[in-house]
């Protein structure tokens, strides 16, 4: 053991001796370092290190059990919001308080869910065309949704008759 402790004092005593940290790979004067040997009673300072290191390691552990869950029970939650979503969009037209004539609604899907032609089905004409985006909860438009908004907002909307075969 003798022989250990001596070669430990060489090391410490040698001025532009430098290791690098296992954790933060940081190089520091490896005089700076606690060294013991192996065979002898891990000094104080280090077992207290070592018990630190292991509950910081449990904390973490705990914190990284929890954030599972959380993300578990998140990502469900999301999924059923999700699919209630997707339900609630297809029989949007014929709950109350939907806004329109669901005789007049036409469901077009992705990325906007109806195109509405308000008053088709009551005086043959429309009075207007609307495109419909149904959301539930706090859903939020998509890009594209929020797009085809702007598109229709700064009146980028046109008619157009396309004849099969072109001539």
């Amino acid at each position: 053991m003798r022989k250990g402790q001596d070669a430990l004092a060489v090391l410490k005593s040698i001025r532009n001796l430098i290791a690098e940290c296992p954790n933060c790979q940081e190089e520091f004067p490896l005089r700076r370092a606690l060294l013991f040997y192996a065979d002898a009673p891990i000094p104080g300072e280090v077992e207290e290190l070592r018990r630190q290191r292991e509950l910081d390691l449990r904390q973490q552990e705990q914190d990284l059990k929890k954030r599972r869950k959380r993300a578990s029970v998140g990502a469900e939650e999301t999924s059923v919001s999700v699919q209630l979503g997707f339900s609630l969009e297809t029989i949007a037209p014929v709950l109350k308080g939907f806004g329109f004539n669901p005789r007049d609604c036409r469901p077009l899907g992705d990325p906007i869910d109806y195109l509405v032609f308000d008053g088709l089905t009551e005086g043959s004409l429309p009075e207007r065309v609307c495109f419909v985006e149904v959301k539930t909860g706090e859903a939020r438009l998509n890009a594209h949704q929020r797009s085809a908004e702007e598109a229709v907002q700064s009146g980028k909307v046109r008619w157009e008759a396309v004849s099969w075969p072109h001539k």
